[in-house]
């Protein structure tokens, strides 16, 4: 469900604001992993206040949250990508797996908003004015497990702090 949110995400940025922007937003999400290589994740993953634990906390990326603000108030944006918007940050961006929607349901929202497109052309081709909704971001609590220690220590990853 992640990636597709973050497919979705991908999309709706180079449909409102070019291929230019979407490379842009791809740098603003760069982040050297655990592994030693930059990647653009669409999550920060950061130490605890009780870090000698190993105990770490994932967010969905402020400029995830940004972007979505940004397309949301785009002057091109329809009612069909305002709901896409919605259900990314809603049901698919969520940083813990059990906070996902089903993909049935997914699906079935889906099918309403393809119907919503046969019946009404103003539904997914004008522009529309619509506030964010936004939906409190949780955050998840985790451990690193070995291997991930391992890696920060042979790549010199460090996370960011509390």
């Amino acid at each position: 469900m992640w990636t597709l949110g973050c497919l979705c995400l991908e999309f709706l940025c180079w449909a409102l604001q070019g291929h230019v922007r979407k490379l842009q937003f791809d740098g603003e999400r760069s982040t050297t992993f655990f592994y030693g290589a930059k990647t653009d994740v669409f999550f920060d993953i950061k130490c605890t206040e009780q870090s000698d634990d190993d105990s770490i906390v994932v967010e969905v990326k402020k400029e995830v949250t940004k972007k979505l603000d940004e397309l949301h108030a785009d002057a091109h944006c329809t009612d069909w990508m305002h709901d896409l918007l919605n259900m990314i940050e809603q049901d698919m961006l969520m940083v813990d797996p059990r906070e996902w929607k089903d993909s049935s349901d997914l699906l079935k929202e889906l099918r309403l908003m393809d119907t919503s497109c046969q019946k009404n052309d103003r539904y997914c081709l004008h522009s529309a004015v619509r506030q964010s909704v936004r939906r409190k971001q949780t955050s998840l609590l985790a451990q690193l497990n070995d291997v991930a220690k391992m890696n920060i220590r042979k790549h010199g990853t460090y996370l960011e702090g509390p």
